[in-house]
């Protein structure tokens, strides 16, 4: 079990030295059902751990919602939202956010979230690389 953690993060760790990105983390289920942020690069704190996702609030919340890739740009979420729904960019301080569901057969199984504390706009190159390591993640878990 040590060893498969300890594979995850240094997963992460490289991927968010690839893509320079300050922040990057992994969202899977608790044995109860509930998803949780449970591993991430670059974080300033701990709070991650105690955020549960919400199905359709907050960038990772409509990953799972809708099983597609979603962005946040700037963080101002658009009239209406309320900041509270993306409690991962308050906790690490971060503006701008890409997540990508980590699928189990086709089922969303979590979420992976690139993410930057100044304003960037990441690119597709980025993208398909946060996508492959969700794709090898949702692998891992199909075994399981």
């Amino acid at each position: 079990m040590i060893r498969h953690q300890e594979q995850i993060q240094h997963a992460l760790d490289d991927l968010r030295a690839q893509v320079a990105a300050d922040f990057l983390a992994l969202a899977i289920p608790e044995p109860d059902g509930q998803m949780r942020w449970q591993y991430a690069s670059g974080n300033r704190n701990d709070r991650f751990k105690r955020i549960f996702l919400r199905p359709g609030k907050g960038i990772a919340g409509r990953v799972v919602s809708l099983g597609r890739p979603v962005a946040v740009e700037g963080m101002t979420p658009k009239a209406g939202d309320d900041p509270r729904d993306y409690p991962i960019l308050l906790a690490e301080g971060l503006c701008c956010a890409v997540g990508v569901p980590v699928l189990r057969g086709e089922r969303v199984h979590g979420v992976l979230l690139v993410a930057n504390r100044s304003e960037r706009i990441f690119a597709d190159a980025d993208v398909d690389a946060l996508l492959g390591l969700a794709e090898q993640l949702g692998s891992v878990y199909s075994e399981r």
